[in-house]
């Protein structure tokens, strides 16, 4: 049984975490579909218990306490290249995302929107020294003054 966690686990390079602490917006449909298990078996071989994953299950949290809502957050896949849509981030409020990353990445790529769309503001965190939490901080005062970034 613990080996076909495993596995699925690998099997997807993102991955939506169920247990979010608090659900910030409804995700739009697209997002909801994105694969929980994927069909590109990665790492569907099976694997002995000594045999360390390329994969870290990594928390992200991002805050806003900027005083000004999120219309959306996004971050780069970092195997396919491609944006995945997380969610929108309302003024005061959590975003708790989950995802499977490959341990030889080192720069989490991401991206914020505002409620009309518009891309606002992009950046990069060093996720290398990540063991399971990535926490963003956005703060200000009606616009993002100040990120503080936070490993775990």
């Amino acid at each position: 049984m613990k080996k076909i966690i495993f596995v699925l686990l690998m099997t997807s390079v993102f991955c939506i975490s169920c247990g979010k602490q608090e659900i910030v917006s409804e995700v739009p449909e697209e997002v909801m579909e994105s694969p929980v298990v994927s069909d590109n078996n990665i790492g569907a071989e099976t694997v002995s218990d000594d045999v360390v994953s390329p994969y870290k299950e990594m928390h992200l949290s991002v805050n806003n306490l900027c005083g000004a809502d999120f219309g959306m957050f996004a971050a780069i896949e970092p195997i396919t290249g491609e944006q995945v849509l997380l969610g929108a981030v309302p003024n005061g409020k959590v975003l708790l995302y989950t995802m499977n990353w490959p341990r030889e990445v080192d720069k989490l790529t991401w991206a914020i929107y505002t409620t009309g769309g518009d891309l606002y503001m992009e950046g990069e965190t060093y996720v290398k020294e990540a063991e399971s939490m990535v926490t963003l901080m956005f703060e200000g005062n009606g616009e993002v003054e100040k990120i503080s970034e936070n490993v775990e």
